[in-house]
């Protein structure tokens, strides 16, 4: 069965395929989405423990395991993305949209601006701990000159990262 409709990133809304017997929840009553969740972190951390209906994600997976979390925000708190000059060349390579790890920061006379936190291989945890925004690049730009600008995501606190990023 098609889905249509999803909005996801800066792009047109996704269809997606999902099995003919799957229940798709569609505008969903007020009252029935719960309230926020005072510790969203730990809530995360609870959730991989203690899951509903089965056993703790670690006994489930192993060191080769690959695990893909995804989280229904109905609360409607989103992150906007915030346009950035790059302050290097980037390049990527297979042609997917890629989101890298970035600093961002605001210099002299408000120039919002982006540079790489280095190599972006994905043991490379360093790089992620030094990053404060993930650089969008669209696949259909395998080579973005210094200079060009591009989105980026913030990550953290994201309402004051935007507040500060923003133009």
């Amino acid at each position: 069965m098609k889905v249509d409709g999803i909005d996801y990133g800066l792009g047109a809304p996704w269809e997606i395929d999902v099995p003919d017997d799957s229940i798709v929840i569609e505008n969903t009553e007020e009252s029935r989405i719960p309230p926020a969740l005072a510790d969203v972190p730990q809530a995360v951390r609870d959730a991989i423990r203690n899951p509903m209906g089965t056993a703790p994600l670690a006994d489930q997976v192993n060191s080769s395991s690959k695990v893909a979390l995804i989280l229904n925000d109905w609360m409607g708190v989103s992150v906007h993305a915030v346009p950035v000059v790059l302050e290097e060349r980037v390049t990527i390579g297979a042609r997917l949209t890629h989101f890298l790890r970035a600093i961002v920061s605001t210099g002299n006379g408000g120039l919002v601006t982006a540079r790489l936190t280095g190599p972006q291989g994905s043991g490379i945890l360093t790089s992620m701990s030094r990053a404060n925004a993930l650089l969008v690049v669209p696949e259909d730009r395998p080579v973005v000159e210094a200079g060009e600008t591009l989105h980026a995501l913030p990550l953290g606190d994201a309402a004051s990262l935007t507040i500060q990023f923003s133009l």
